[in-house]
């Protein structure tokens, strides 16, 4: 059994959350896992040793919502986050010995900064070294600022191809010991594997894709 919460709740006082995770424990002895979102500029809010705290009360897992790397392209979205806070939260987490997934989404900068966002996030990628990397293509969503731009043509949707190319930038920069995972349902192809073992044969399967 595991249980993931639904928001930010890293921003919870840390006393308040190790009273939660050791009810759980107790609650439900036969717990698996226990995982909590938390995006990088709440992340760094913690110290080492709160991070520890949680991390001794069952705490196993933390996703980061990254989406990109690039300070230029966090700052149009109005991410909240630098490339700093990403490298900071995500070391905060893996030196308290939790499990970190961390997630780019592609296509995010459109054809203006596709190779930078690429680029940047696999340097902050590389000096974290997530245990997972996870893929969210970019979809407009309603009441965006950058889905108001799509729709007045002012932003451009990169058409499939395109966007693996930049997943292929993004892998070809990749030095580090994450499991990679393309596995949701707005992803246009599978590329996964364990880095660094399968980067030569993820970089093929793009390349067929890309016939």
């Amino acid at each position: 059994m595991c249980i993931r919460d639904s928001g930010n709740t890293i921003l919870m006082k840390t006393g308040q959350l190790v009273q939660v995770l050791e009810h759980a424990r107790r609650r439900f002895p036969w717990l698996e896992r226990v995982t909590s979102y938390g995006a990088s500029q709440y992340l760094v809010l913690k110290t080492p040793e709160e991070m520890q705290r949680l991390a001794e009360a069952g705490l196993n897992r933390i996703h980061c919502g990254m989406e990109s790397g690039h300070d230029p392209l966090l700052q149009r979205i109005s991410k909240g986050g630098t490339m700093d806070t990403h490298i900071r939260g995500g070391r905060l987490v893996k030196d308290a010995g939790m499990e970190l997934s961390m997630y780019y989404m592609p296509g995010l900068g459109g054809y203006e900064m596709s190779d930078a966002h690429a680029r940047d996030s696999a340097k902050v990628l590389n000096a974290v070294d997530p245990d997972f990397i996870r893929l969210r293509t970019f979809v407009p969503i309603d009441g965006t600022p950058l889905c108001d731009e799509f729709r007045e043509g002012r932003f451009t949707l990169m058409e499939p191809h395109d966007v693996m190319r930049e997943i292929r930038t993004l892998v070809e920069h990749l030095e580090t010991t994450s499991r990679f995972y393309s596995d949701h349902w707005n992803n246009f192809a599978n590329i996964s594997g364990k880095l660094p073992l399968d980067k030569e044969r993820m970089l093929r399967d793009i390349d067929e894709v890309l016939t």
